[in-house]
């Protein structure tokens, strides 16, 4: 066993160092971190950057944590030198994943597919598991047994995602985490890899995508397997409009997530046992936390935590959802390139929304609401707009946290923003 360099020593770090202790305890396991972690496995060394770029060499595997960039110094340092470089996930997809073992990305609708997906493999008797970023790291001292594993890749984890055939699906791509890639060609490229290795891996797509990427065979695009008639899903043997089921699917993008799972659903069943577990298991369904999620109060308002909503085609889908009420939007946060024009132009149709513009992003909404005519209240941060909404908010009326916007200084991540949106809820509880 070659060496291997673990660089970054958090969630999945951490997971893959208990791995090389349980599995392959003879290789030489090198932790890459920016401070020495308290304690290491038995056998396993720390080193800083600087002596890692000194003992690299063309055998040694580095794994980097989803979150460290393509341009970090180490990485390139090892490319150079011809050593292989992947995510821990990515060495699991090449090494341990089995052979039904499917993987989902997306800009958005990745988390809610792979979770209605997990959710309807489970109703249809078909061992399944959820992993990746909705789950736990499947690179682990216990590795999973599952037949049918779901992974939920990101856009980190697939920027040098190893050829492994797997069944792929992408469920949207807009432009998204340019900073961190370093343009939307690459973003893109990243959503794309399975797809564009020779040979091309098996899988789904939307047909937009499909026809502005050049896909084909053995891509199948999602409308082609499962097309939409209004808000119904259309099967070979039948309809079902998911509405009337579960009111989850008045949103557009909870109706997406949703074909875009039934697609892949239909590798491990028929039509018509697929159409009995929704009409059966479908009012159950209750959704992942930080999507549309309702948060309970007392005070006649509807209070709704969207915080994974960090592109303004994900706000625009949860508008749709609450489009016959009155609501107050609060969308703001780090400006990483979005365009608000078509967010503005579906405001300024539906009419009687309010949006409260904070962070970075403010200015340039400003600009495309303004064209639009859509009225808007300007806040100095989140704390200010959280503020502001429930002296705007009637009763009978939505307060909707959907910021548009990945987060920003001072709030570290979509899970700081959104305790701080409970806490305000929590005061009309």
């Amino acid at each position: 066993m070659r060496s291997v360099f673990i660089l970054g020593y958090g969630v999945e770090g951490q997971a893959a160092s208990r791995y090389f202790n349980a599995h392959h305890p003879e290789a030489v396991v090198m932790i890459i971190d920016r401070q020495p972690p308290e304690t290491l496995l038995a056998g396993q060394s720390w080193l800083s950057e600087e002596e890692a770029v000194a003992a690299l060499t063309p055998e040694t595997q580095l794994l980097r944590s989803p979150g460290v960039r393509p341009d970090h110094p180490l990485v390139e340092a090892a490319l150079a030198c011809g050593a292989k470089v992947t995510t821990p996930t990515g060495y699991w997809l090449e090494h341990h994943a089995p052979k039904g073992t499917v993987t989902v990305t997306g800009t958005k609708g990745k988390s809610s597919t792979v979770a209605l997906l997990s959710f309807l493999l489970e109703k249809l008797g078909v061992e399944s598991l959820a992993l990746g970023n909705i789950g736990a790291p499947p690179l682990d001292a216990q590795l999973p047994t599952a037949a049918q594993p779901v992974i939920e890749l990101s856009s980190y984890m697939m920027h040098d995602l190893p050829l492994t055939g797997h069944l792929h699906m992408i469920t949207s791509l807009y432009r998204e985490h340019i900073p961190w890639h370093g343009d939307e060609q690459r973003y893109r490229a990243a959503k794309l890899r399975p797809f564009l290795h020779q040979p091309p891996a098996p899988g789904y797509a939307p047909a937009a995508v499909m026809a502005a990427e050049g896909l084909r065979a053995p891509v199948q695009a999602l409308e082609d397997v499962v097309p939409l008639e209004g808000e119904q899903l259309a099967f070979r043997k039948g309809r079902l409009h998911p509405a009337m089921l579960n009111d989850r699917f008045t949103s557009p993008g909870e109706l997406l997530a949703l074909r875009a799972a039934c697609v892949v659903a239909l590798n491990f069943t028929d039509p018509e046992a697929l159409i009995e577990v929704l009409r059966t298991h479908l009012p159950e369904y209750r959704g992942l936390a930080h999507r549309q999620e309702e948060v309970p109060t007392t005070d006649g308002r509807l209070w709704v935590n969207d915080a994974l909503a960090t592109v303004p085609e994900a706000v625009e889908m949860a508008l749709h959802r609450w489009s016959g009420r009155p609501i107050t939007l609060l969308l703001g946060g780090a400006d990483r390139g979005q365009d608000f024009t078509k967010l503005a132009e579906a405001m300024a149709r539906q009419g009687q929304v309010t949006p409260i513009l904070f962070g970075s992003i403010a200015p340039k909404a400003a600009g495309a609401f303004t064209t639009a005519a859509v009225p808007f209240q300007q806040a100095e941060d989140f704390f200010d707009a959280l503020a502001q909404a429930p002296d705007i908010a009637t009763r009978g009326s939505v307060i909707l946290f959907s910021p548009g916007a990945a987060s920003e200084a001072p709030h570290d991540n979509y899970k700081e923003r959104a305790a701080l949106f409970y806490q305000k809820a929590g005061e009309y509880t």
